[in-house]
């Protein structure tokens, strides 16, 4: 980060990073806790400046309603649910009190879960979006997506590609997985092309409106992040 000139960095991570719950609120958290408490640990052997957040349960309600604690300080609710927008709102008040504003924002971002207001938000203050999970890990059937297949098609591309050139056309940083040459070359070879208007019409229907992953009450899901089968997935 700091060869690529990054002065500030904001990381939503997990409640339960510092302890700060008791010990039924990490056992809830406690399947997925350990890839965050490395990101956190990382974070703070830098020098660079950052803020971790670290919502408790998340919800897709409209209100917002949260309350800060600093490290070391127990969590006021530990139990009540956090809207998404509340996360967003603290994230924008920290980008205008703050002299370094942050350069990226990474998050979930799919055909199938579109952020547009959240792009918006970031193009307003100058904060690049970087896409995770680009491909869903596979999930919801996206990279057999009939209407992706047929866009990949008319292109002569791969349906990956597809989905890469969509993300750069909205100006958002992509960073594929892989550990293979033969998808580096494929995942790098999305400029002699360009989607059109009804590419993206049709890509744009496919949105679903929420997470493939992060629903807290889907406690299977939960049981697959943290499984075998997802940390060894290739793309």
């Amino acid at each position: 980060m700091q060869q690529a000139g990054v002065k500030r960095l904001i990381w939503v991570s997990s409640v339960g990073v510092y302890n700060e719950v008791n010990a039924y609120e990490l056992a809830r958290v406690s399947p997925w806790l350990g890839g965050h408490k490395q990101s956190v640990n990382i974070i703070e052997q830098s020098d660079i400046n950052y803020t971790i957040i670290r919502p408790g349960w998340l919800s897709n309600e409209d209100s917002i309603n949260y309350g800060i604690t600093q490290k070391g300080e127990d969590f006021i609710n530990p139990q009540k649910y956090i809207s998404r927008a509340s996360v967003a709102d603290l994230i924008t008040k920290i980008c205008l009190n703050n002299e370094i504003k942050p350069a990226i924002n990474q998050v979930e971002y799919s055909p199938l879960y579109q952020r547009e207001v959240l792009q918006k938000v970031m193009q307003e203050y100058n904060v690049k979006l970087v896409s995770w999970s680009s491909f869903g890990r596979g999930r919801e059937g996206v990279l057999d997506n009939p209407v992706l297949m047929k866009i990949a098609k008319k292109h002569n591309k791969t349906i990956a590609q597809v989905v890469l050139r969509w993300l750069t056309e909205q100006d958002i940083i992509v960073m594929p997985k892989t550990t293979k040459k033969e998808r580096m070359i494929e995942n790098i070879s999305i400029f002699d092309f360009k989607l059109d208007s009804n590419d993206k019409a049709q890509i744009a229907k496919l949105n679903k409106g929420k997470s493939l992953f992060f629903n807290p009450q889907d406690v299977e899901r939960i049981k697959w992040l943290n499984s075998d089968e997802y940390n060894t997935m290739e793309s």
